[in-house]
């Protein structure tokens, strides 16, 4: 079905808006999935605080060149092509988009833009594999609380081994 003008423009305005705003832009191919699937992975993909787009390729192109990122071209991409969007948490989109692919091998990630460099296939799979930033801050305050607690270990343990002497001479003196 075609689209008019003014919805064409429409599309082309949000798809630049969203560009603009967001940190990271994964190009996604949701061949073979149903309107179900594409639904579940658009409720993931919001819980995780990103946005699912479908569009046409040639509309996508029209707003990345409007916004002057160059490097990839939809058009050029295989299969049907939609984009995942966050302005937050780039690896958390990575992450959710990786973890609903593995059931059922859909949509697979193609390339993305994230910070103004253009990520290859290999990167943004790579990205859905980093820890997330939760994960990051709980390692960064386990290693700072690591050397106090051993600390607070080794002195307890002392105090004990010296309460067990200070018992035994005082079985030795009765």
């Amino acid at each position: 079905m075609a689209i008019s003008k003014t919805k064409k423009q429409e599309v082309v305005s949000e798809l630049k808006k969203a560009f603009g705003d967001a940190n990271i832009v994964i190009f996604t191919d949701f061949s073979g999935m149903d309107v179900a699937s594409i639904t579940h992975l658009r409720s993931r993909i919001r819980e995780a605080g990103g946005r699912y787009i479908v569009a046409k390729k040639n509309l996508m192109y029209i707003a990345l060149q409007d916004k002057n990122i160059e490097g990839i071209d939809p058009r050029t991409l295989e299969g049907e092509i939609a984009i995942a969007l966050s302005e937050s948490d780039s690896v958390m989109l990575a992450k959710t988009i990786h973890s609903f692919a593995k059931d059922d091998k859909k949509p697979v990630m193609l390339s993305a833009i994230m910070d103004s460099q253009i990520l290859s296939r290999a990167e943004v799979e790579h990205l859905a594999t980093l820890p997330s930033k939760d994960e990051l801050h709980a390692r960064v305050v386990g290693s700072i609380n690591a050397p106090a607690f051993g600390l607070a270990r080794a002195l307890s343990d002392t105090m004990r081994r010296l309460v067990y002497v200070l018992n035994a001479i005082a079985e030795q003196k009765r």
